[in-house]
């Protein structure tokens, strides 16, 4: 199964900053195994090369795209070209849950890649004045509001549901009488309670 992140946003379950830093890395052959054993991983590229899961998946990377490694996932890189690439990174804490899921990879033709490196590179520069309360709450602030233009941006990415689609239809069609949502839910194979959100 692709590593990707189910948590839930609350008050309570906030995410909890740990590092944040711009990092080199020079891997032209997966040689590396990168793992944090206790902490979700974000990572902003500006190289392009591919990155191999513990999974076994292999993606291919831009500048520009993001990546979430939950905790426990091991990943290994390729650069495409000889040298050194860097990247801005941030790992944090976030309880694990059902309510949000963030996959592993999001492309930066989702994202407003300008304003991603500009928020990335607050955060860290917040998070190296972390002595002083307020910048640490910023930074977190920073990466909460990160999380939620990622998990935005894959939401409007999903295709429509095709049974919603056909609902609305009928609904058009028989707009004369006011079915049940019970009813309605069991004819398109939908739950009351998914049918009610929508």
């Amino acid at each position: 199964m692709e590593p990707g992140l189910h948590f839930e946003l609350t008050a309570a379950t906030r995410p909890v900053l740990i590092r944040a830093g711009q990092y080199a890395i020079a891997d032209r052959n997966f040689e590396t195994n990168y793992l944090l054993e206790d902490f979700h991983a974000l990572h902003l590229y500006s190289y392009a090369g591919q990155i191999r899961t513990s999974a076994g998946t292999l993606h291919a990377i831009a500048p520009g795209d993001v990546t979430l490694t939950p905790a426990g996932v091991a990943t290994r890189y390729a650069l495409e070209k000889a040298g050194k690439g860097e990247h801005l990174c941030v790992h944090f804490e976030l309880a694990r849950g059902e309510g949000l899921f963030l996959p592993f990879l999001t492309p930066a033709r989702m994202l407003q890649p300008q304003q991603m490196i500009a928020d990335f590179k607050e955060m860290i520069e917040l998070f190296q004045e972390s002595d002083r309360p307020e910048s640490w709450i910023a930074a977190e602030n920073l990466l909460l509001t990160l999380l939620y233009r990622l998990q935005r941006a894959h939401s409007a990415a999903r295709p429509a549901d095709s049974r919603i689609i056909e609902l609305l239809e009928y609904l058009d069609r028989h707009s004369h009488r006011v079915p049940a949502v019970a009813a309605l839910a069991r004819r398109f194979g939908v739950s009351q309670t998914h049918l009610a959100r929508k």
